[in-house]
């Protein structure tokens, strides 16, 4: 019987569209500019309180100055798998009917691994994982604009290796979105 592990989804969603070049606002400031702005932080508004309500992430943060929503949910794999199990799928579906809404959405899906094993067996364990997920999102249909999966393997961890809960936490999927503000209506 195989294991079960859990990966961590965590869901970055970046929406680096529409921020300003850095300089100081002055009070000859535009005001579509301004417009564009309060309009990018409602988005994010709605779209982190979208996340909050399709009932499978942990946690969601919003940082009003960075434009960024981080939210995490469990993804589990079957030890040394990247095929997704129906239970996951499901979870997926919800995350899914959420993209749907956001069509402008540009995904990066990263897998990573803890650091167990050879390191180039790692790196394409995580990418294979990020695959499944972006080819079930894919089968979808989203309509979004790009949809990517790339493998880091053991390479970026984000707790200690030296404990079965560090080793759990770095088994896991990070999806980060941000958007085409081309197709940001």
């Amino acid at each position: 019987m195989k294991k079960t592990l859990p990966i961590l989804l965590t869901l970055s969603i970046v929406a680096g569209f529409l921020h300003l070049s850095g300089c100081a606002t002055t009070t000859n400031s535009n005001p579509e500019s301004a417009s564009k702005k309060a309009f990018s932080k409602k988005r994010i508004g709605d779209q982190a309180r979208s996340l909050r309500g399709i009932g499978v992430t942990e946690h969601v943060e919003v940082n009003e100055d960075t434009q960024e929503i981080k939210f995490s949910m469990k993804i589990l794999f079957d030890k040394d798998e990247a095929e997704l199990k129906s239970t996951e799928k499901k979870k997926l579906d919800k995350l899914a009917g959420e993209f749907a809404k956001y069509p402008e959405n540009i995904v990066v899906i990263e897998g990573h691994t803890d650091s167990d094993g050879p390191a180039e067996h790692n790196r394409i364990l995580s990418e294979k994982r990020a695959k499944a997920i972006r080819s079930y999102l894919e089968s979808k249909k989203l309509g979004i604009t790009s949809l990517k999966a790339i493998g880091y393997g053991e390479s970026r961890p984000i707790a200690s290796e030296n404990t079965p809960e560090g080793k759990a936490k770095n088994r896991r999927v990070e999806i980060k979105i941000s958007a085409d503000p081309s197709r940001v209506h």
